[in-house]
């Protein structure tokens, strides 16, 4: 593919181009989010085995540790000085269950639960007021019944006390719907759209090697951006699902680590999709710029 010296300049790209390729660069990032979110967000078992495994962060079990610790010596309603006595037993035996592969199934299946309500809640019909999303546990603490009947506690029978972590709030489950529906529904097909963009601009660029590497430049711009996106609003988003949920509902270090986990878990999953795309983006400028300097050799050439 010949450039001609003389073509350089404005004329390098039509402004139809130059169009086409900043709305492709733009749409690009936008694409990547949409697209993962109708791969993984939108599918219960794929969704439950990315965000399954942030109940194995310390932070979460640490939290949940207080949170069911506390469930676990209301349930048993003791008396002032037999709580006293029950807290460190309890404690200990809450800290073990939860670090166990039986409470991972039993969180695995409370998460597959949630987005199973979440899918329904995101498929009603706009206008309906949708409920609060809440993650509810049954944490089996039936191996602490030797312990506790030892120190002459009697036990409930089934000894699983029920804790819930609020997740969204029904404000922000509304407010989410439309995302989610137009994901579900076109968010396969947007990365395809905004690379279409591009090579549609690339066609009908004067120099289009030119206007190939301004292209990917551009596309590597978007990614840079997306990346430092997902790292900074972080603590932004976290900071609005905390907020949103009512304090007397569940501890807020419980929302708080939960929330803060599983954004981790959707920020990496998106990120290795950027990243893939950004390995793509940088080999293809390579390419690009070597074989420009391969064309521009033979021109010098020639004359």
């Amino acid at each position: 593919m010949n450039e001609r010296p003389h073509d350089a300049g404005f004329s390098a790209r039509t402004p139809f181009s130059l169009l086409l390729g900043l709305l492709s660069a733009v749409l690009l990032p936008l694409a990547l989010v949409l697209a993962w979110v109708s791969a993984v967000g939108t599918r219960t078992d794929t969704f439950v085995d990315t965000v399954s495994p942030v109940v194995k962060t310390a932070s979460v079990q640490q939290a949940l540790s207080a949170t069911v610790t506390n469930a676990a010596l209301g349930r048993l309603a003791l008396p002032e000085r037999l709580r006293a006595v029950a807290a460190v037993p309890v404690r200990e035996g809450v800290t073990t269950v939860l670090a166990s592969d039986q409470f991972a199934r039993v969180w695995s299946a409370a998460v597959t639960t949630a987005h199973d309500q979440f899918a329904s809640t995101m498929a009603q019909p706009a206008g309906s007021t949708p409920e609060g999303l809440v993650l509810r546990v049954a944490v089996p603490l039936d191996r602490l019944k030797a312990r506790l009947a030892g120190l002459g506690i009697t036990v409930p029978q089934n000894f699983a006390p029920t804790v819930g972590v609020p997740v969204l709030s029904s404000a922000q489950l509304e407010r989410l719907r439309p995302a989610y529906s137009f994901a579900d529904r076109f968010g396969v097909w947007a990365p395809f759209v905004a690379v279409g963009l591009g090579v549609l601009a690339v066609a009908v660029a004067l120099l289009r090697l030119r206007a190939t590497a301004w292209l990917l430049v551009g596309w590597g711009i978007g990614l840079a951006l997306l990346a430092a996106a997902l790292s900074l609003a972080r603590p932004l988003a976290v900071d609005a699902v905390v907020k949103a949920v009512d304090s007397s509902s569940a501890p807020t270090e419980s929302v708080r680590a939960v929330a803060d986990a599983a954004y981790d878990a959707v920020a990496t999953g998106i990120g290795q999709w950027v990243l893939v795309a950004g390995i793509g983006v940088a080999v293809a400028l390579v390419a690009v710029l070597v074989t420009r300097g391969v064309s521009r050799r033979g021109q010098q050439s020639t004359y």
